[in-house]
């Protein structure tokens, strides 16, 4: 019997060179790091500092895994459910982000929906809306309808402070600026100061706000349900008590314009708007052009609402 040949039959990897590395992987190895990869490049804008940190660490992990470091199979396995998850995760981070500016739609809306019944409230008591501002002598703009109504949205106190023989950014009003009326900013404005309105009139000849005038229900000769009221405007600049909206000679007639003032929002491809019936609606970012130079004048005839 010829054991000793039987032993010899083992290869000796130090006779044929085949040594084990510890860093061999295959071509599905690579595809599935540099997808990973390349998802996390794409979403990097869209992400925080402590989100990048934890894809870094879980890319780092998954690495150590998918790549054969001589582990046991079950680990190996572990690495590649870890960077299949990671690959849903950033192709879902869109979604995911999108979905708390929807959510502030709603409340956005509540917003206007609470401005337009202190509207109607002051109509009630006075006869007619409040001027688009109250000006001075001169014809100078010096305090807004926003303060007007503050009686009417739980601003009593802050309306007794007010002076109005002074401006709006007088010695004493100055003081009042600090004040935060959380029905004048929209929830997606979140970057902007908190006195700053996301709330405005568009003001002008043949609008329901041409000016130091009061209007009444009466003068909508195109039905109160067909004509604005008020807009929404991302990231407005305007001090909640300062008399200055949005002029209708100067603004753009789109929704969400690229250039220019306009109706536009922090929410996905529209804006909110309030009608003189008190109604609000969300207008798509594609709205004709002609529906709301339409709607925003009070006596010239109206177009179908869009959808």
């Amino acid at each position: 019997m010829k054991v000793g040949n039987a032993m010899t039959s083992i290869p000796d990897q130090s006779v044929t060179g085949e040594t084990s590395s510890p860093f061999q992987f295959r071509i599905l190895d690579v595809v599935l790091v540099t997808t990973l990869a390349a998802l996390l490049l794409g979403a990097m804008p869209q992400l925080s500092a402590g989100l990048l940190w934890l894809f870094a660490a879980l890319a780092l992990y998954s690495l150590i895994f998918v790549w054969k470091v001589k582990l046991w199979g079950i680990l190996q396995t572990a690495g590649y459910l870890t960077v299949a998850a990671l690959i849903l995760c950033a192709l879902l981070l869109p979604a995911i982000q999108s979905a708390p500016r929807s959510g502030r739609r709603p409340q956005c809306m509540n917003n206007l929906k609470c401005i337009g019944i202190a509207l109607h409230n002051y109509h009630d008591v006075y006869g007619s809306f409040p001027p688009a501002y109250i000006a001075d002598e001169n014809g100078k703009p010096m305090h807004s309808w926003r303060v007007l109504i503050l009686p009417f949205m739980e601003g009593q106190s802050l309306y007794d402070q007010y002076r109005f023989d002074e401006p709006w950014d007088g010695p004493n009003n100055s003081q009042l600026a600090p004040a935060v009326t959380r029905w004048y900013s929209c929830p997606s404005d979140s970057t902007k100061p908190p006195t700053e309105t996301s709330y405005v009139a568009v003001v002008g000849q043949g609008t329901a706000w041409p000016g130091d005038e009061h209007m009444a229900i009466q003068d909508f000769t195109d039905g109160i349900g067909n004509v604005l009221l008020l807009v929404e405007v991302h990231n407005s600049g305007i001090h909640w008590m300062e008399p200055r909206d949005l002029h209708v000679a100067q603004m753009s007639m789109t929704i969400n314009p690229t250039q220019g003032q306009g109706i536009s929002s922090g929410h996905p491809n529209g804006a909110s708007v309030l009608f003189a019936d008190g109604s609000v609606r969300y207008f798509s970012s594609d709205t004709p052009p002609a529906v709301l130079r339409s709607l925003i004048h009070i006596d010239d005839g109206t177009l179908p609402l869009p959808p």
